[in-house]
């Protein structure tokens, strides 16, 4: 099997539909992009990223498949 590199993503997710997605999504990647803040997170080992809603919904389809991938080829299985 592969070797599978663990990480953790923290993203700010909305349901569908709320009209100020998109703005937030904006305000947040300029926050993104203040170099006091990025110093900021990484120096919390964070790997910031920002992006679009479809690059955020496609991040995290890819890393669904991922898992299922490892857990499909782990044969994992849940107790009861």
């Amino acid at each position: 099997m592969a070797q599978q590199n663990a990480h953790q993503a923290a993203q700010l997710v909305l349901l569908s539909g709320v009209a100020s997605a998109l703005t937030l999504n904006a305000d947040i990647d300029v926050a993104l992009r203040d170099p006091e803040v990025r110093k900021r997170l990484e120096n919390l080992s964070a790997e910031v990223v920002g992006g679009s809603l479809d690059a955020t919904a496609a991040f995290f389809k890819a890393e669904a498949q991922t898992w299922k991938n490892v857990i499909t080829t782990a044969n994992v299985k849940l107790e009861p």
